[in-house]
This record gives C-alpha cells, sequence and structure tokens, in this order.
C-alpha cells in the first residue's frame, strides 16, 4: 500500500502548475515560512499563500478522489 500511495501522491503533484509545486516544496521539504518562500519566487506573501490554497486544494482532491475509488 505504501508504493500505490507514493504513486498516487506523485501524480497528485504533477497536477500542480509549477508556481504550485515550487510552493508545496519549497513549504513543505524545505521549511519555509510563508514570507521566505515568497521572498524567494520574488510574489507577495498574500500571492503565495492564495497560490498554497489552491495548491493543497488540488492535492486534496486528487487524494480523496483516489482514496474514494473502489
Amino acid at each position: 500500500l505504501g508504493d500505490v500511495y507514493k504513486r498516487q501522491v506523485h501524480r497528485a503533484l504533477n497536477e500542480l502548475s509549477d508556481d504550485e509545486f515550487r510552493i508545496i516544496e519549497s513549504r513543505y521539504q524545505h521549511k519555509k515560512s510563508p514570507g521566505q518562500a515568497a521572498s524567494r519566487m520574488g510574489i507577495s506573501r498574500d500571492e503565495l499563500i492564495r497560490l498554497e490554497q489552491s495548491a493543497l486544494k488540488k492535492l486534496r482532491t486528487a487524494l480523496a478522489t483516489w482514496h474514494q475509488s473502489p
């Protein structure tokens, strides 16, 4: 089940835009604060938060759909 879950997470991550992926990577893999991640990307903190929320919604939807399938 672990490999199946990892593949599904990878598929879900591939659905993100480049900016959304970079934000998720920066925030959750590299443990950057919203301000640090925004500065690194050259965008405002508010824009980063908006993109992060969009990315997390896409990930939740993709994983929930997979989890609910038979």
